[in-house]
């Protein structure tokens, strides 16, 4: 854990530039770092994972399931205002044929939740 800390404390240090970590977003006192077998909830990231993954991955009739992504995307990052896809979700490649394959991402607008 100390080595985890002296990490934080090294980013923390940089410039915007070169870090671009949101610090008002996290706690100074920090989390805790546990197996996932001994914590009683999900963590956020895992959350978030299985939600993407779900929206994208077709089913053996082709469908998917994108409500969980849809439900939960007013309280992923985005850099202020902006789309969701702007800076939170990366689509790889993001350009004309995967937007008209995947035209409700682009719904996936610039709502901005703060838990």
């Amino acid at each position: 854990m100390a080595k985890l800390r002296e990490y934080e404390e090294q980013l923390r240090s940089e410039s915007e530039e070169t870090c671009r970590i949101d610090w008002n977003s996290l706690s100074r006192r920090g989390g805790r770092v546990d197996q996932p077998k001994r914590t009683e909830f999900l963590q956020l990231a895992d959350i978030a994972a299985s939600a993407t993954f779900k929206a994208f991955d077709q089913d053996k009739y082709g469908n998917t399931e994108r409500r969980y992504l849809e439900n939960l995307h007013p309280r992923l990052y985005r850099r202020g205002a902006s789309a969701l896809t702007s800076y939170g979700l990366k689509m790889h490649p993001w350009n004309d044929n995967t937007k008209a394959a995947y035209p409700w991402v682009t719904g996936l607008g610039a709502h901005v939740e703060r838990l």
